[in-house]
């Protein structure tokens, strides 16, 4: 059940932001020539020309990138209309003119996710256009101008609020990503409760970590680009402000990320001890001042520390003290170096939100980056056409041709229909298939559910009879609410588009009562035809666990060459490197969520792969710990090189079958901190594993 401060946290989210910018470019163009000159038709198509450039501008961006996205989203918009508009009354190009655009508009995800949403964009303008198909050819000509007005009117509307509300949208984004770090803190806290599976901590911490690389990008994708082309001298305090707290904030990430301890044995060793209960109460705090400080920052606020850990460090530093008396660094050497290095990380953490308090203020770069070199190598290069990736075409293709026939199927229906409401049909199955099966058939019962409760609570609704403007008021708060969880919920998202479907009908029609049953009626039958087109040409996600096990293997290699050349002027190559293994581990982790969605004889071995991203996870945090480590000292840096080099040496003979019988080499000289003296373990079971995905044949896999 959700709680006042996770609707707190939404409240203050980008997406409630995004989703009112998006709500007002689409509803306030629509409203004035519906309600202001009584042009019902155009108005419409205003507001449906509105909504498909929005859907392409859901995520924040810069104001020369959004210009670029919406000129051709706009483009897009019209020529699918245009083009199915001018087919109406003729079935025979109609039936050219729709296989033709939804084959095209699937396909287009080979060329990244941007083109992927223009594709389906298309499809849902080809859709809402045929809805013509009754209408007298003089009032073709109004569609097509509500249509272009509605385009217009939401890019610039957009375009103001990315000019004028620049410094907000970048602060919202800044906010959620400090956020999730919180809550990052929060789940590697629950690693120090005995109470909690070990596995279920390390999983959790893999989903945050997931949230906070996507949080990140976000803030990349509009800071950095924002500052490209400046001069850091001549920046204004509120873009330096935000640059430090970026800085602070990913540092803080690391810190964490960095912090492997020996859980396990920590557990066993202090269970019963209130070092435990130290440990957790600390990040627990340190992530409540996280929040606090997320909060301040979007609400461009001072604030003052508010959390007061050194009660917690005085207990801790005694309990190490007591342990160090009694002789456990003797008797059980790990147990102790566990302790020490929790204590130590702790303070560091203390230290990195001392400093985002301190940077809350800050006018001056505070960071050790240079703020140009920073720009020039992280800043993400925005193109609606990525180059096509061969492991994603046949998947790309697949989907094309079922997208294609499920939409014809969905055609046929429709016109057998004599109402005007079949295209709610096409709109289900266009929403509900994806490329995936496990996606489809998850999509199209949620698009039953969702549709079947929104529509019940409309008529419940109506029934109660209330004024014009109430309805009105509930129309948009729904399409508010259903545009911020579209990415987020979409059962919730279906549930309030099906309201504000029925009010708006309603509210054009008033005596339209048929039409909720009609929704009802219309979306089962679309989802019959998206699952049942789902079993056409399926293609399994199983497909893409080896290229992408690939792909994270050699991202490791990369991490470990960057973080054994550390040095100052090393620095962003290290950070590019965690980059790009934290994403390709992000991207195998979601292949396996949808791989857990299909059929259980489509899985790949599902056990083996989830036990690969925990164990990836760990090593990513070891060769983070190692890093850090290599800051702090030089005294080691040989036998820290040679855990490196031993790692990446085992990561590299993935190719050839291994036997399980095989022994197991000496792996490095110790060290003092356990991070680093594990690294070449965890890279040897990481190594174990992936062979036992890549050549499940070597194997008795039953184990």
């Amino acid at each position: 059940m959700p709680s006042l401060q996770d609707l707190r946290r939404y409240l203050l989210s980008q997406h409630s932001f995004s989703s009112l910018r998006m709500t007002l470019g689409i509803v306030l163009p629509a409203s004035l020539l519906i309600f202001g000159f009584g042009m019902s038709l155009t108005g419409l198509a205003c507001s449906v020309g509105a909504l498909c450039v929005a859907l392409i501008d859901t995520q924040p961006s810069g104001l020369g990138i959004k210009l670029r996205e919406l000129a051709v989203g706009t483009l897009a918009v019209m020529a699918t209309a245009s083009l199915t508009t001018l087919a109406q009354g003729q079935p025979v190009l109609l039936w050219v003119i729709v296989p033709l655009v939804s084959f095209l508009g699937a396909f287009a995800m080979v060329f990244g996710p941007r083109a992927s949403v223009l594709g389906l964009n298309a499809v849902l303008v080809m859709i809402l256009a045929l809805t013509l198909h009754d209408t007298a050819p003089h009032a073709i000509a109004p569609y097509l101008g509500g249509l272009l007005t509605g385009c217009l009117g939401y890019a610039v509307i957009s375009l103001l609020f990315a000019h004028f509300l620049q410094h907000p949208t970048h602060r919202r984004a800044l906010g959620e990503c400090l956020f999730n770090t919180a809550g990052y803190l929060t789940a590697r806290s629950r690693c120090y409760d005995p109470e909690i599976p070990l596995e279920q901590c390390y999983q959790a911490l893999l989903e945050r970590q997931i949230a906070v690389q996507e949080a990140q990008q976000m803030v990349r994708d509009l800071l950095l680009n924002d500052l490209f082309g400046r001069n850091p001298s001549t920046l204004d305090p509120e873009r330096v402000r935000q640059f430090n707290l970026f800085v602070d904030v990913v540092d803080l990430h690391d810190m964490v990320l960095s912090a492997q301890t020996d859980f396990e044995t920590l557990r066993e060793q202090f269970d019963g001890n209130d070092s435990l209960i130290f440990l957790r109460d600390l990040l627990e705090k340190n992530a409540h001042e996280v929040e606090r400080i997320a909060e301040a920052v979007v609400l461009n606020r001072p604030l003052r520390p508010y959390h007061n850990t050194r009660a917690e460090l005085t207990a801790l530093a005694f309990e190490l003290s007591a342990a160090s008396a009694s002789g456990l660094e003797a008797q059980n050497p790990a147990a102790f170096l566990a302790l020490k290095t929790s204590l130590d990380r702790a303070e560091q953490v203390k230290r990195m939100v001392d400093k985002l308090h301190a940077d809350l203020l800050s006018t001056s770069n505070t960071t050790p980056l240079r703020m140009s070199a920073v720009v020039s190598r992280f800043r993400p290069r925005h193109t609606l056409w990525q180059r096509p990736k061969r492991w994603l075409a046949g998947q790309a293709l697949r989907y094309a041709l079922r997208f294609t026939l499920a939409m014809s199927v969905a055609l046929a229906v429709t016109r057998s229909f004599p109402d005007d409401h079949g295209n709610w049909i096409l709109l289900t199955v266009m929403v509900a298939l994806r490329p995936g099966f496990g996606q489809s058939r998850e999509r199209g019962m949620l698009r039953i559910k969702g549709t079947l409760a929104g529509c019940a609570a409309a008529v419940l609704f109506l029934m109660a009879a209330p004024s014009v403007i109430a309805q009105f008021a509930l129309m948009l708060a729904a399409l508010l609410v259903s545009l911020s969880l579209m990415q987020r919920n979409y059962l919730v998202s279906v549930f309030f588009t099906s309201i504000e479907v029925v009010l708006f009908y309603h509210l054009l029609v008033p005596a339209d009562w048929h039409l909720a049953y009609t929704r009802l009626l219309d979306t089962g039958i679309g989802a019959v035809i998206a699952l049942g087109a789902a079993y056409l040409f399926p293609f399994w996600e199983n497909r893409l666990i080896r290229p992408q096990l690939a792909a994270l293997l050699a991202s490791f290699r990369d991490y470990f060459s960057a973080t054994g050349a550390l040095t100052p002027d090393g620095e962003l190559d290290y950070r590019l490197a965690r980059r790009e293994t934290l994403l390709a581990l992000g991207t195998l982790s979601a292949t396996h969520a949808r791989m857990m969605l299909e059929p259980e004889s489509r899985r790949m071995l599902p056990g083996d792969t989830r036990r690969l991203l925990l164990i990836s996870q760990q090593l990513a945090s070891e060769t983070a710990a190692l890093a850090h480590w290599l800051k702090q000292s030089e005294a080691h840096r040989e036998a820290a090189l040679d855990a490196l080099g031993r790692a990446d040496r085992l990561l590299a003979l993935t190719e050839v079958p291994v036997l399980d019988n095989e022994p197991q080499a000496p792996l490095c000289s110790p060290i003092a901190d356990p991070a680093v003296a594990n690294l070449p373990h965890t890279a040897y079971s990481v190594m174990r594993v992936a062979r036992r995905i890549r050549y499940p044949q070597t194997f008795d896999v039953t184990r």
